[in-house]
């Protein structure tokens, strides 16, 4: 009975807020070290395999938490053990009888780096050429070879647990990330005009950042996307653009909240506050449907942005009480900065949601026609 009413009403909804709960990145990424390092072990062991301590280190950090992630470190970490394990081997074979073994090791490693200076992503060689010359072993290419199967192994069971549990992309990964820094944003600047408008309102002491830490995690995600061998396959339509956008609109928050720090007076609280405030809650929820629209790649219909009409409105009461000299000194200089700064986060926002495929949907640049009005 409870499982047939769980499919009643919005079951769909449900289901993706249960999607998101399992898929968060401290379970899927846990759940998938701790199945990659048992695969590694199973394997090692079923085909007999030697240095069974290497396959189980390889699939514990090569997991990533996103398939692209993961592809992309077991590619590097396989390519850099099997040009370091070349390299010694070569070092070996040819110095091994000439040279001391600290020379050999010095020499191995200083030649490594150079080839990692030029293609960073076989950093891993410089684990593997080190072990071998510093403790070289009677059958140097055995050794070697061995080491390399152990690599390829936990690699490749670092890859299996990423596909097999809970797996994820990294540019899906990105949009909700996206997607949360941009809910944020609308929560920050309502915060800002909180105090802004509010005449009995202590000052505000914290700063807001230009950087908010979703879109950092989102930025990270974008650069394993693009690095994974899965780049190819796969035609990304979001994901640099939309976080230039966001970076935009995050550079205008410190201009916004240093303007809006102090509370009005009662004077320009009283002329003021109401359309500041209608304009942050519009803006909020402006920013709720994008959110929405970057998760699901695309705005579903064209819905204009109701923070366009609002700052209109704001724009000409400011105009208003700047022609009747109404307002004190610090009013005058904070509402214009402020204004200024709606402006930019408008014409952002409007960007966006051209990136989104909402072209009809930016309320006719009406920021801009505001601005070039003044």
């Amino acid at each position: 009975m409870a499982l047939s009413s769980w499919f009643q009403g919005d079951w769909r909804g449900r289901w993706q807020a249960v999607r998101q709960w399992v898929w968060r990145d401290s379970y899927r990424l846990s759940l998938q070290t701790v199945v990659a390092v048992v695969l590694a072990y199973v394997l090692t062991v079923a085909l007999r395999l030697p240095d069974l301590s290497w396959a189980a280190f390889s699939a514990l950090f090569v997991v990533r938490g996103t398939l692209d992630g993961t592809l992309w470190e077991a590619a590097s970490r396989v390519t850099g053990a099997v040009a370091g394990a070349l390299l010694g081997v070569a070092l070996l074979a040819g110095l091994g009888t000439m040279w001391p073994q600290v020379a050999i090791m010095a020499l191995g490693v200083g030649l490594m780096s150079l080839l990692v200076i030029r293609w960073p992503s076989l950093s891993y060689g410089l684990v593997t050429v080190a072990i071998l010359t510093v403790a070289p072993e009677p059958d140097a290419l055995g050794g070697a070879w061995d080491k390399v199967l152990a690599i390829i192994t936990g690699s490749v069971s670092g890859v299996l647990a990423s596909v097999i549990v809970l797996p994820s992309s990294a540019r899906r990964r990105a949009r909700h990330k996206l997607a949360e820094s941009v809910e944020q944003l609308g929560t920050v600047l309502k915060d800002c005009a909180a105090t802004f408008t509010n005449c009995e309102a202590s000052p505000r002491l914290d700063s807001r950042s230009t950087v908010d830490p979703a879109s950092e995690a989102a930025r990270d995600l974008l650069m394993q996307a693009s690095s994974s061998p899965l780049r190819g396959l796969r035609r990304a339509r979001l994901g640099e653009d939309i976080l230039r956008r966001v970076d935009e609109l995050w550079r205008a928050v410190p201009v916004l909240d240093r303007a809006t720090n102090t509370p009005l007076t009662a004077n320009a609280c009283q002329r003021l506050a109401p359309l500041f405030d209608d304009l942050a809650h519009a803006y909020c929820e402006d920013t709720r449907r994008l959110a929405q629209a970057i998760r699901a790649k695309a705005m579903d219909k064209p819905q204009p942005l109701d923070s366009v009409a609002h700052f209109a409105a704001l724009g000409d009461a400011l105009q208003d009480a700047l022609t009747q000299g109404d307002l004190e000194r610090r009013d005058h200089d904070a509402t214009l900065v402020a204004h200024w700064a709606w402006r930019v986060i408008i014409e952002q926002t409007q960007a966006l949601v051209r990136e989104l495929g909402g072209e009809d949907a930016v309320g006719g640049d009406a920021a801009q026609d505001t601005a070039a009005s003044r």
